[in-house]
């Protein structure tokens, strides 16, 4: 299944890298439309964990900024990766900063592949350990219409999301492209999205 798993990525990694910037941004408007619709009609009070994506993910900065142009007052957090996968692959979500409405890089720093993050706080760490509820966007480079989400290989959300079942809704925007036709192998360690965010509209896992 590891081979299984490692040859989808494979395939897809090649794929993405070689779509142009309109190929890539095809259905990315539908899609952050649904899903600012979304976040604005979600039951308070939550708080909103997503990932900054890189130049082949579906984009999230501008979506997370339309967010707190319309709901200023919405706690938003992002990732922050604290050790490698081969020293336990653990990431942590911080506090996600503005100014005059664009995301402040002030606030943040690059790692060894580019990734934009956050500054990590003490005060902040653990947050979704100690709020009532919250919602979690989710990258991807697979997924399927059963909530199977194949990931890069790292782990570092399913090591996050384990233990924190009934706390955590989880929904990935996801691009044609990205949706694959015929159900993703999965392990038993594998957590299921409970929606997607489709060019057609949001999509429940019954």
């Amino acid at each position: 299944m590891k081979d299984t798993k490692k040859t989808l990525r494979n395939r897809q990694n090649t794929l993405l890298s070689g779509l142009s910037s309109g190929e890539l941004n095809q259905e990315v408007e539908s899609i952050s439309r649904h899903l600012l619709d979304f976040v604005l009609a979600y039951p308070e009070p939550f708080s909103l964990f997503c990932f900054l994506s890189t130049p082949l993910e579906f984009p999230t900065w501008s979506l997370l900024e339309d967010i707190h142009r319309r709901k200023k007052y919405q706690k938003i957090y992002v990732p922050r990766v604290m050790s490698s996968v081969k020293h336990g692959a653990k990431m942590d979500f911080f506090p996600l900063h503005f100014g005059d409405g664009v995301i402040d890089k002030n606030y943040m720093d690059q790692n060894n592949w580019g990734i934009w993050q956050p500054l990590p706080d003490k005060d902040d760490a653990r947050v979704l350990e100690k709020e009532e509820t919250g919602l979690i966007i989710l990258p991807g480079l697979l997924f399927d219409l059963k909530g199977t989400r194949l990931g890069y290989g790292g782990g570092y959300y399913d090591r996050y999301l384990a233990g924190l079942a009934g706390k955590a809704i989880l929904i990935s925007p996801v691009r044609s492209i990205s949706l694959s036709p015929i159900p993703l192998p999965q392990e038993a360690h594998d957590i299921k999205l409970n929606y997607l965010a489709l060019d057609d509209g949001i999509y429940s896992i019954g």
